[in-house]
This record gives structure tokens, C-alpha cells and sequence, in this order.
């Protein structure tokens, strides 16, 4: 690829992005993380900072789990993920009504 065809390549790819993002924009407020998922991000979490304080991880790493956690038991509070909305997946169960 030439360097023009290059540049075109990847601006043709963010121009695909950002349009996938807008239009999964409107729906970045429903909650798409279920019962289970959510158990799991705030069980990991969990051990994330109990091996932290148990001085089995340090540095940097450690400081990237913490933050992770961190990550994992807010979206795990509200019950919604980012990376589910723009990649629009989910974990939540719909209620369906039986007759």
C-alpha cells in the first residue's frame, strides 16, 4: 500500500467507527449487564484488591487491576458497560410477559 492509500485506508476506518458510535449513541443509557456479569466483575474485583493487600501483586500491575476493579464495580453499581454498548451486546435478561 502506498502511503496515500494508507492514510485513505485509515481514515475511511475512524470514519466507521465514529458513525458505529453515534448511532449506538442513543442507546449508551440502557442497561445491558445482568445479574450474573455483575456478580462476577464485583467477585473479581474483589480479589483484585484482596491480592493487593495480601502483597501477592505489586506496581504497576497492581495499580492497573486496582483501577480495572474500580472500572468493573461502577459499571457493575449502574449496570452499564461501554464496551457492551458500542459493541452492542448484553448480558441483562428481558422480562417477558407469558399469558
Amino acid at each position: 500500500m502506498s502511503g496515500s492509500n494508507l492514510n485513505s485506508y485509515f481514515y475511511d476506518l475512524v470514519r466507521v467507527i465514529f458513525v458505529q458510535y453515534l448511532q449506538t449513541k442513543k442507546n449508551t443509557m440502557k442497561k445491558n449487564i445482568g445479574t450474573v456479569d455483575r456478580v462476577i466483575r464485583i467477585l473479581v474485583a474483589v480479589a483484585v484488591v484482596a491480592l493487593f493487600f495480601a502483597n501477592i501483586i505489586s506496581g504497576t500491575m497492581a495499580l492497573i487491576l486496582l483501577a480495572l476493579s474500580v472500572i468493573f464495580v461502577v459499571t457493575s453499581i449502574i449496570s452499564i458497560c461501554p464496551i457492551y454498548s458500542f459493541m452492542r451486546l448484553s448480558t441483562l435478561k428481558e422480562n417477558k410477559v407469558k399469558l
